[in-house]
């Protein structure tokens, strides 16, 4: 582990000074924001639907009923039903914001416009500890004004969130293996935590940590090792509360949601809302309906259901489960759509959209070939961990844009930071630019 902070990694901090590194990472903090700010400023406070907002609304709505139970009765749930179907995190902000100002929308996007801005601080920090100082920026910048990242700071959704948690929470674990500090450990698996408790696929990530940190103590590395063991544990102590709350709630184990179920059903062929009414006797508006003090069963009992059906389907058809699998494969990488009136620009946000996510995604493989073939070491396979394991772990679910976006975007960004760090330095007046940046 020590070759993140020798040989290569030294001559590529060096290519930005110090000082005109935090200079520069200031001005990548106030463009976002102010990029952020500048889209939610015409957007409506008495309402969760923006003029952009697409078919997710009806998530967006789902959080704020339970923000609005918070704010009101102090109690998780729909109206007088207490739940678990919703990880807690981002409803709990809700409610937070409710209570303090009322149902105001504008000032949760402006908070979330502030988040966005951290977050690519965050990831500029990721990218800087795996490619040094120039890459760092770069991959401030893009994440900055990426489009599917921007049009997210006005939604309702958990995205703006996800992002900044998990891009922190990678950030801490990398800077944990390079620096002797328990302090970055605990701060680290906090991070983890919290972003499971946003979206609960955050959890494989912790578990991945601790993994990586039986694997390096069984290799001896037990200084790094105890550190990353620390991580993870911490990860698992953040969720544990709410995992413990669920289950006495439902007298049964009962992890982060009882929505795995029924999300594993929606990623089968032809299955959604509708048919989930025939095939299991309830449906998810039917859980998150507060005027419905009643459900067929408990919500552990319906996920159970689902879960069962889950797997009777894909032991009895193998051939179109695999089948729906590769179509989601396709829709997973390549939905470039945005939402809402955004199609009423004349397809320049469309054309944005996709221009930036392709142009990422290409570089990012271009700068991984290179890696390899110019022995670079393991540094380029640390981002494509990250989105195997996020790919991984969304696939046998309802996969699409959204998903992609908040957990595998960023850490192509990194990828083509440091392509593009790397051609910069190539790049004949470099070295004067350099001076001036110092100046």
């Amino acid at each position: 582990m020590s070759g993140f902070t020798t040989g290569r990694s030294a001559n590529v901090d060096a290519a930005v000074p110090r000082i005109g590194y935090r200079t520069l990472l200031l001005g990548v903090l106030l463009g976002a924001l102010a990029i952020r700010l500048a889209l939610v400023a015409w957007m409506p406070a008495d309402s969760i639907v923006t003029p952009l907002s697409s078919d997710t609304i009806y998530d967006a709505r789902a959080y704020a009923e339970i923000g609005r139970t918070l704010a009101q009765h102090g109690e998780y749930g729909y109206g007088d039903r207490l739940s678990a179907f919703r990880p807690p995190l981002y409803p709990w902000f809700l409610g937070g914001i409710f209570a303090v100002a009322g149902e105001d929308y504008r000032i949760v996007r402006i908070v979330q416009a502030v988040v966005g801005a951290l977050a690519c601080l965050a990831l500029a920090g990721f990218a800087r500890r795996l490619f040094g100082r120039l890459a760092g920026i770069l991959a401030g910048t893009l994440l900055a004004a990426y489009p599917f990242v921007v049009y997210f700071t006005s939604e309702t959704l958990t995205e703006t969130f996800f992002i900044a948690l998990m891009a922190a929470s990678f950030y801490l674990v990398v800077r944990t293996v390079q620096e002797p500090s328990l302090r970055l450990a605990v701060a680290g698996g906090i991070a983890l935590g919290l972003g499971a408790l946003c979206r609960p696929p955050a959890f494989t990530f912790a578990l991945a940590v601790l993994a990586a940190a039986a694997w390096m103590g069984w290799q001896r590395r037990l200084a790094i090792a105890r550190r990353l063991g620390l991580c993870g544990l911490v990860a698992v102590l953040a969720v544990a509360p709410w995992c413990v709350r669920n289950s006495l709630l439902f007298g049964q184990p009962t992890f982060l949601t009882s929505y795995s179920g029924l999300n594993l059903y929606k990623g089968l062929p032809g299955k959604g809302n509708e048919s989930s009414i025939d095939d299991l006797g309830y449906c998810q508006q039917w859980i998150e309906d507060g005027a419905r003090p009643d459900l067929p069963a408990s919500e552990r009992d319906l996920d159970g259901r689902a879960l069962a059906y889950w797997l009777d389907y894909t032991r009895a058809n193998p051939a179109a489960y695999l089948a729906q699998k590769a179509h989601d494969v396709r829709q997973f990488w390549f939905d470039f759509a945005l939402g809402g009136s955004l199609a009423s620009f004349g397809g320049l946000a469309l054309l944005a959209s996709m221009c930036a996510y392709l142009g990422c995604l290409g570089l990012a493989v271009a700068q991984t070939v290179l890696s390899w073939r110019r022995r670079l070491g393991y540094r380029a396979w640390v981002p494509w961990l990250i989105i195997g394991l996020a790919f991984a772990t969304y696939l046998p679910f309802f996969a699409g844009k959204r998903f992609r976006v908040a957990s595998v975007d960023p850490y192509l960004i990194v990828l083509a930071a440091s392509f593009l760090a790397d051609r910069l330095r190539a790049w004949g007046p470099w070295p004067r630019l350099r001076s001036r940046i110092a100046a």
